[in-house]
């Protein structure tokens, strides 16, 4: 993130796949308003689910459920879509 220190946080937007703070950045769900009946029935979203379910941190989240790491692939091609 050194390119983006320059710029003023007022003006910087981060999407992410959960609303979350990092490092001092405000992150916004990108897939927040996807319908919830696709949510519910599309199996990418199953991570997306878990984490929106987990009340504890997402680290915690996942040692308790299990490795995510394939799974957020399912997730990111959905992210970056405009």
């Amino acid at each position: 993130m050194t390119t983006l220190s320059c710029l003023p946080t007022s003006q910087l937007l981060i999407f992410s796949d959960m609303d979350q703070n990092i490092g001092g950045y405000q992150l916004i769900d990108s897939l927040r308003n996807v319908l919830p009946s696709i949510k519910s029935i599309n199996k990418d979203f199953e991570l997306y689910r878990r984490r929106q379910e987990c009340l504890i941190e997402v680290e915690k989240c996942n040692a308790i459920l299990g490795d995510p790491s394939k799974e957020g692939w399912k997730l990111d091609k959905l992210v970056l879509l405009p």
